[in-house]
Parts: C-alpha cells; structure tokens; sequence
C-alpha cells in the first residue's frame, strides 16, 4: 500500500484545493442565500462529484459547456431517482437501468465518461430518499447550486491551462516519424544512415510509449461524441500501426534494388514536410495540415513506376528484376499512404474540411453508432462491466429497502467507490473502504465530540477535512482518502443538522460495510476475472475476423461478385477490433496482480494494421481487378493470400487460450515477385506494380506477425530468413 504522497501533475493538488473552497461556498449558498435545506445534500455530494471525481479538459468554454450538459444530465437522472423512490421495486428497477445506462455511456469517454459519475451519484442521492417528504424543486436548486460554483471554480481556481498530452505525444511521435525518414530515404542514391535511423527510430518508439501512457490505463482511448474526438482517437490508434511498421523497416536490410528518380525524391520530401504539419498541426489545433501535395507526389511516383516498367520491358530487363526494383518503393509507398490518411484525420480533428484529392486513400473513421453496436453484446468489457454496476447498484438498494438503514445513500456509495473491474480489486477496495471509514469516522468523532463548541468550528473544519480528502485520495491512496473523506462527511452533517450525532458516524460504519458485502458478491459472482481473463480470446477473435477480411479483398481482385462478402466481413473485422481495443483499454485499468497486459497490445495492433490493409486493398480491387484482366497475375495473389491466411490464423490461434493445440508460426513466406512475361501498355504495367506491392503488403504483415508473437511461445514459432 502507497504511503508516499505521489502527485507529478499536481492534479490531486489542484482538486483539493478547489474542493476545500466550492464546498463550503456552495453549501452555505445553498443554506443562508436560498435557505435549501432539503436540497443541500445534493449541493454538497454535487460538488464532491463534480470537481473530484470529474475535471474536464479543453478551453474554457469546452469546459462549460461540459459542466453545463452535466447539470442537464444530472437533473434528468435526480428526477427520475426521485420519482422512483415512491416505491421500493420500482426503485430497485430504475436503479438497474440507469445503472447499466450510465456506465455504458462511458464507451463514449471524453466529457461524457468523466460526467456519468457525477450523473450517477446525483441520482443514487435521489433515490435513496422518500419522495413523499421530499421536494424535487429543492433538490434540483441544490444541485444547480452545485453545478454553478463548481463550474466558476474549475474556470477560476488554477484551471487546466497546458495542453492536452494526448496531443504532445502525437506531435512528439510525428516529429521523431519525420527525422527517421529523413534518414532512411533523404540520400539521392538510397542509402539509409543508419545511426540516425536506430536513433530517431527509437526516440518515435519511445514517443509512442508515450502516447499510450495516456491513452491506456486511464479509460481514455475514446476521446468522446464529436468527429473531431473521434478523428483525434484513430489518429492515435493508426500512428500506434504505423510504429510497427517502421520498427520492421529499420529491422530489414535495405533492398539491393533501388528505384531512384526525382519523383522519389519529390516523394521522400512531402513525406517529411507532411509529418512535420502533422507535428505542428497537433501543437496548435489552428494549423490545418493538407495532403494535397503528398497526394500529387505518390501519383507521380505510380505514375512514374508505370513509364519505367513499360521501359525497362522494351529494353529487354528480366521481368524478376522489374518487379524487384518495383518493390523497392513500396515502404516508401506504405508510409505516404498513411501518412497521407493521417492527415485526412488531423484535418478533421482540427476542424478543417475533407480536401479534394487526385487519388485520396479511404480515410479511417469511427462511427460511434458501429462503436457502441460492437460492444452491445455479453462479450464486451462495457456490456460486462454494465450489467455488473447495474446488478450491484440495484442489489444495493434491495439491501437498504430490507433493512431500513439509515442514510441508505452511503450503501450505493459503497457499492460504487468498492465495486472494481475482476474479483481481487473488489476485495482490496473492500477492506481499504471499510478500515478507511472505521478510522476516519472514529477521527470525525473525536473531532465533533471533543473539539466542536459551536457550528462555526464545523465551518472551519469543512475545507480542510475536504482538502485532505481529496488530495490523499489521489496523492497518497485510497484508505487514507476514506479516512479524512469520512470524517468531512460527519461535519457537513454536523452543519447540516446541528448539533452532531454520533449515531451518524456509526451508520456511515454500517452502510459503508453493508455496500462493500455488496459489491464482494456482485465481484466474485459476475466475470470475476475482469477483462484481462478474456484479452487473449478477443485479441484473437480481432486477429481472426481482421486476416478474413483482407484474405475476401484479396480474393475480390479475381470476383467482383465477393463485393458483398467483401463489406460484410469489413464491418465484421471493424466490430471485433473495437472489443479487443476496450478490452485491452478495460484490461491495462484493471491491471490484476498476475497479468502482463502490456505484452498483447502489439498483436492487438496487428489486427488494426491487417484491418487498413484490407480497406486500402478494397479500393484497388474495385478500380483494378487486376487478376480478371491479367489472369498471369492471379497464381501470385492467391499464394500470397494463402500464405497470409496462414500466418494470422497461426498467430490467433497460438494468442487464443482456447486453443488446445495451436499450430507454430510458419516461416515467414518467401513470396516470388508477380510478373509479367509481356508489358506493352500502361494497363500492364499498372496490374503488374499493383501485383507487387500486394504481395509486399503480406510479406510484410507476416514479418510483424513473428515481431508480435506472444513471448509465451515464442519458443514454439519457427524463424526464417526472408526476402528484403
């Protein structure tokens, strides 16, 4: 257990302070300006929600807006609370839903994952109490007391003035991206300088490390309702793809065929201008990056290949050493193609408009209707972690309707501060919950029986109970934030209903042990394990649909009637990809003491790679079907499925805890080159350099299938030599 206060950003520190003044600010509004008696419980566990638990990020007036949809949210979800307390089953039913409703709207993340707890504790709040002797106008005044004072405080009090690190992160990344292709392909002649390539490769590596401190670990990955969140969010899952790709380029031997000619140079330069845009455009979000000039530099490299390879055949140029000089490019091509989608979502998540291009890749988007689709089922993390906080919620209530506890409120609050995500947080949250209160309502007893003369004491220990409260929560740890969070609870009650009962301290006791027994048996009973007792199963099953949709793309290139099949298994290797992303998300959250997380999210990563290849692929199947116009080329293309096919499938397969058995990786494929023994039109020698570069896209993706393999059994794979 953490002792030593640990607070690097200072954001317990910036809590507290806030906290220590709203609080008694906004209860003695509520008390002595509108003499809200009955409403200021809702003012002060209002408060304590929104600027503990929450703390909204973005301009001041994102900020606002967030605070204000907030209190809209939280008014809708105290009245029903309210009127379904009337009666005790149909509070127990509301509970549930709104419960489950809550917190799978935390899929979203963003502002409305970081307003749902504030939402939901108005709302327990509500229904805890009778209805018949309470007044919803009351309540709501308190709770717009609350909303109002902590919104001027966040604005006001030391407000979130750097800028966001998911963004520092991103620009760090494009940046080091920028230099390491400087180095790998700035040389006119093709020759890579090699220590400045390990060097600004690793500084990219270690950006991106980075960037997944911050975007794991906190439920953070989604970004929140808007396209501009949205885009901010795949940009960050696409730079995590790309890194396996540059940490495969800097790995391989650079090819002894080198394509050279001012158009490559003229490549190699948009690559590097556009990343430095992408870098600056992520520090200022008023900078709009354009593609437009990487767009018409990738068109003149194809273009340029194309003359050159109906050249080289007149010349008389075996067709071996065409398609391997052809090859040549294709990292250079890999990387355009990204970067240049890249830009299309920076564009976005700055608000600039979608630009007109020459030959524009399909840009990446997440649609928040397939995102939440794709976890409405009992395999998802959200579903699961749903039903879990709804069943615990509404036991929760059961228990005070049962027994008639008093400040039965304390019960659901137990229920949610103990509840965690597997069986063995629940237990650990339990006891420091329990000890927690039993210390800190002993302290606040002490304090209101021995020292408290007269209501002003309280007033003066309010803020400074609630400033250590708040800060040791976050600064020091969870036991010793109950502590003094427990005993600032017996004073506001104090102030609330003078003079102070010592009963009240042994109730919290009580309701706080009664909402931990709750939360215990919810956690042991429904998916005990958490999300990282099934990681492995949705990496795969992201693995497995992903490979399936790019092996009917490739398949599409000789059947335009697989079109169909082709959209299908797209949506389906989209939908099964999300899960794995929240799984692992809900996984590295969870972080049990015998799990490795981290070590899976490269083959997660693989699968959303594998998932861009086959959407980049599906737009030259349906343009170019190359293997109905080119019959030579379609031997070459189904062996490079084929082989594709099987190093996935392996890869799931040796991920996959429910396979019994799982075949070794095979060698990484030897894949000949497609050609062609005859090129005399341009139509040629487009089919052939599309050829290529499609079995290069499986040559590679099957290098990062033995990069990723899981080290458990890395033993078990079988290693070979491969073509550069």
């Amino acid at each position: 257990m953490r002792l030593r206060p640990h607070d690097p950003d200072r954001l317990a520190a910036r809590r507290a302070v806030r906290a220590a003044i709203a609080v008694p600010v906004a209860l003695a509004i509520a008390l002595f300006v509108f003499d809200d008696h009955a409403g200021a419980g809702f003012t002060l566990f209002g408060v304590t929600g929104l600027l503990v638990s929450s703390d909204f990020a973005g301009s001041p007036r994102k900020r606002a807006l967030s605070y204000l949809y907030t209190g809209i949210a939280g008014s809708i979800s105290l009245a029903l609370g309210w009127a379904a307390s009337y009666n005790g089953v149909t509070a127990v039913i509301t509970t549930v839903i709104i419960g489950f409703a809550l917190t799978f709207a935390g899929l979203i993340r963003g502002s409305v994952s970081i307003g749902t707890g504030s939402v939901l504790m108005v709302f327990v709040l509500a229904v805890c109490l009778d209805g018949a002797t309470g007044s919803l106008p009351d309540y709501l005044l308190g709770w717009w007391i609350a909303v109002v004072v902590s919104t001027i405080t966040a604005l006001v009090i030391l407000p979130r003035k750097r800028r966001g690190t998911h963004r520092i992160g991103l620009a760090e990344a494009f940046n080091a991206a920028a230099r390491a292709a400087e180095a790998a392909w700035a040389s006119p002649t093709g020759q890579r300088n090699e220590p400045a390539l390990a060097r600004f490769v690793a500084e990219f590596d270690e950006a991106v490390d980075r960037l997944d401190v911050h975007s794991t670990g906190q439920m953070a990955r989604a970004s929140g309702l808007s396209e501009r969140d949205a885009a901010l969010n795949v940009l960050a899952n696409l730079i995590t793809g790309v890194r396996l790709l540059v940490d495969e380029a800097q790995a391989a031997q650079p090819s002894e065929q080198v394509f050279t000619s001012p158009d490559r140079q003229r490549l190699v330069r948009a690559i590097i201008r556009s990343l430095d845009e992408l870098s600056a455009s992520m520090l200022d979000p008023g900078v709009i990056p354009s593609a437009t000039a990487l767009d018409h530099a990738r068109e003149a490299v194809r273009a340029g290949v194309e003359e050159w390879v109906l050249d080289a055949y007149q010349r008389g140029l075996p067709p071996e050493q065409v398609s391997a000089t052809v090859a040549s490019l294709h990292h250079l091509r890999i990387f355009a193609l990204l970067v240049e989608q890249m830009i299309g979502l920076a564009r976005t998540a700055n608000g600039g408009k979608d630009e007109e291009l020459e030959v524009s890749p399909p840009i990446p988007r997440r649609s928040l209707r397939i995102q939440v689709l794709a976890q409405f089922r009992l395999t998802s993390p959200w579903m699961r972690n749903a039903i879990r906080s709804a069943i615990g919620l509404g036991l929760g209530v059961t228990v005070l309707h049962v027994t008639g506890v008093g400040h039965g409120f304390w019960v659901l609050l137990g229920v949610i501060s103990v509840l965690r995500l597997d069986a063995v947080g629940t237990r650990q949250y339990a006891l420091r919950a329990v000890l927690g209160s039993v210390v800190g309502v002993i302290v606040g007893l002490l304090l209101i029986t021995v020292f408290v003369t007269s209501p002003t004491v309280l007033w003066i220990l309010l803020p400074i109970l609630t400033l250590l409260g708040t800060w040791a929560t976050g600064a020091v740890n969870y036991p010793t934030g109950q502590v003094a969070f427990s005993a600032m609870v017996l004073v506001a009650l104090g102030i609330l209903q003078w003079p102070p009962k010592v009963q009240d301290g042994i109730t919290r006791v009580e309701d706080i042990a009664m909402g931990a027994g709750v939360a215990l048996l919810v956690g042991f009973l429904f998916w005990p394990r958490g999300a990282a007792g099934y990681l492995r199963e949705r990496i795969a099953d992201g693995i497995t649909a992903a490979a399936h949709y790019l092996s009917t793309t490739l398949r599409s290139f000789a059947d335009q009637g697989l079109q169909r099949q082709v959209t299908k298994s797209r949506t389906e290797s989209v939908t099964a990809i999300y899960r794995a992303f929240e799984t692992y998300d809900t996984a590295v959250t969870q972080r049990g003491p015998h799990e490795d997380i981290e070590e899976w999210e490269p083959s997660m990563t693989l699968a959303y790679l594998v998932n861009a290849v086959g959407r980049i692929m599906g737009v030259f199947a349906i343009e170019d079907p190359i293997a109905r116009t080119h019959p030579e080329l379609a031997p070459a293309i189904e062996a490079a499925r084929q082989a594709g096919d099987e190093q996935w499938n392996a890869l799931a397969a040796q991920i996959d805890p429910r396979s019994d058995d799982p075949p070794p990786l095979p060698p990484i494929p030897d894949l000949p080159y497609p050609t062609l023994q005859t090129v005399t039109t341009a139509k040629d020698a487009n089919a052939l350099v599309i050829a290529v570069w499609l079995t290069d896209w499986v040559t590679h993706l099957s290098r990062l299938a033995h990069m990723v393999v899981p080290p458990d059994r890395l033993a078990d794979t079988v290693l070979s030599s491969t073509r550069v």
